[in-house]
């Protein structure tokens, strides 16, 4: 159940997210930190193509980002209690999934302008392309899991 606006809880009880909110934000800052510093490199030194793996690691690791951002900009819409429901549960999954999926397709999107109008080789084929999308789905996905069922987002 979504809320329009923050739930107060009981007692004064806080949502919390990933064991503390000042945790969850420090692994926000430093993934954007490293997609950051990774995306500089690729511009200097074209490791994304030329390492193989590196793209769909940081193409995982920008899903699991886009999902924290879901759950930092969308989490206080929550109230704590529904995270005990297994299908409200779902659908914060399904929504925070589906905010990682919307990401990597703004992502695309930004790879295929570089690539048309400045000639950069960022989108060598469709498979490559598809690949990257199903990697930033799996990073919102595990990241949506943890986040859900590892405890974190609990009543404290």
């Amino acid at each position: 159940m979504v809320s329009k606006r923050p739930v107060a809880l009981p007692s004064g009880q806080s949502v919390s997210i990933m064991g503390t909110p000042h945790l969850f934000r420090v692994t926000f800052w430093l993934l954007f930190a490293l997609l950051g510093l990774s995306y500089g490199l690729d511009f200097v030194i074209d490791w994304s193509t030329s390492v193989p793996g590196v793209d769909v690691l940081l193409h995982f690791l920008g899903g699991a980002w886009a999902a924290i951002a879901f759950f930092m900009l969308c989490g206080h819409l929550f109230d704590g209690r529904i995270f005990s429901n297994t299908w409200e549960s779902s659908k914060i999954l399904l929504l925070s999934i589906s905010f990682a999926a919307f990401v990597g397709v703004l992502w695309e999107f930004h790879e295929f302008i570089l690539s048309s109008v400045f000639g950069a080789y960022l989108q060598p084929s469709l498979p490559d392309t598809l690949g990257d999308l199903l990697m930033d789905i799996l990073g919102g996905t595990v990241l949506g899991l943890l986040f859900l069922f590892s405890g974190s987002a609990r009543k404290e």
